[in-house]
């Protein structure tokens, strides 16, 4: 298994521009929603993605030619074996895309959705599959983010995946996982987006209001309080507000919010799991990001169409993306050790070890939350914070703009 560079014939595809992500000014950049519209039309008109098919094969070389286009990024063609089973005929090498924005380091930060399809309903190989919310949705999400950030420059390397073999068993991101992990790869967190485009289903249930986050505690990685922070960030960001993390602005909890995270307390929805599942396997940091009112009967079928897709909630998606991949992509080392003094008094005093020249950022929660409730910036490795029960209240300490370590 390698990363290689796999060279395009002329193919006479259609490569989508847009001006406004080549905006150096801040406050103009916004998430581009007639282009992510387009790119979602375009690939759910394949008959199918199938990993196993020459379609999908088009669809990836497409995909890696919309990241050509974007100016410091280096396209790959991540080639891997997709084992013989009942979704594949025979073992068969297959391929992904990804795209590469260099930093000044090499620590990542990874974002993706998978660009393959399947019908569940007819023939797994030609039945039509167009895939539009399932997930177009999140592989274009990807993309937008690519051409959006590509406007900055970045601390750390970003890494923007079109996963395949994601609906034969998540194959894909098994096989890059694996890689990163086989190669060292420091990755400060993943975030996948699987079905992100529709607001509501047949049921009759609708929510346009808020994304579900998933997360696992049952691992070292990190993964919850990952989902965890990007729901604070969900809750004190204000819709005027830069679409990048602004490691400057001290944040606060607002009471009127644009768009909300639903943090899910389990690592995925049951019987099923998407990519992030094999990052963290690997002992990397990662969550998924999926609309609120899934679609159950929509899903692997033909129907999964491009009328379903609202393309402002998944602006609004895409822009929570960016904002937390923007700040991860800038943040220092966290925290390491971080210490509660365990004293008899109605404040608490936090220790912790690391870089005492830089600032940090405390957080706290009562013990019944999931969502942290307050933080405040302070200076060095020790800091007291007055009348807040350390016995009620759960604590963390996070570098600005990175996950936070909760205090043990």
């Amino acid at each position: 298994m390698s990363l290689a560079v796999t060279l395009l014939g002329l193919i006479c595809l259609p490569i989508i521009f847009s001006v406004s992500a080549g905006d150096k000014n801040d406050s103009k950049i916004d998430v581009d929603e007639h282009r992510m519209l387009s790119t979602i039309t375009y690939l759910s008109s394949f008959t199918t993605r199938n990993t196993s098919t020459s379609e999908f094969q088009t669809a990836a070389e497409w995909v890696a030619n919309q990241y050509r286009s974007i100016p410091g990024m280096k396209v790959e063609l991540f080639e891997y074996t997709l084992p013989k089973g009942p979704r594949v005929p025979e073992d068969k090498q297959v391929v992904e895309v990804i795209a590469t924005l260099p930093g000044a380091d090499d620590e990542r930060v990874i974002v993706g959705g998978h660009l393959d399809s399947i019908n569940m309903k007819g023939d797994v190989f030609t039945g039509h599959a167009p895939g539009a919310d399932d997930d177009l949705s999140g592989m274009t999400l990807a993309l937008e983010c690519a051409h959006i950030m590509s406007t900055q420059k970045w601390q750390h390397t970003l890494q923007f995946v079109a996963f395949s073999g994601e609906e034969q068993g998540l194959y894909g991101s098994r096989a890059l996982a694996t890689f990163a992990k086989d190669h060292d790869w420091k990755i400060k967190g993943v975030f996948s987006s699987d079905m992100v485009g529709s607001i509501q289903n047949r049921a009759g249930e609708k929510d346009s209001s808020q994304v579900r986050v998933f997360s696992s505690d049952e691992d070292e990685t990190n993964s919850r309080e990952l989902a965890r922070y990007v729901a604070w960030l969900a809750e004190t960001t204000k819709p005027q507000d830069s679409i990048f993390f602004d490691n400057k602005e001290d944040r606060v909890l607002q009471r009127h919010r644009d768009f909300d995270v639903k943090l899910v307390l389990r690592q995925d929805r049951f019987g099923r799991g998407g990519d992030h599942m094999s990052f963290n396997r690997g002992g990397y940091p990662a969550i998924r990001f999926v609309e609120v009112c899934e679609d159950y009967t929509r899903q692997h079928t033909p129907d999964d169409t491009v009328d379903q897709i609202n393309t402002q909630y998944l602006r609004h998606i895409t822009r929570l993306n960016i904002l937390g991949l923007s700040g991860l992509a800038n943040s220092p080392d966290a925290p390491i050790d971080v210490r509660i003094r365990r004293d008899q008094s109605r404040d608490t005093t936090l220790t912790w070890e690391g870089n005492a020249d830089q600032d940090y950022i405390i957080y706290w929660r009562d013990s019944a939350s999931t969502y942290w409730q307050g933080s405040t910036r302070v200076h060095g490795l020790k800091t007291t914070i007055m009348h807040i029960n350390k016995d009620d209240n759960f604590f963390a300490v996070g570098v600005p703009g990175g996950t936070p370590v909760e205090a043990k």
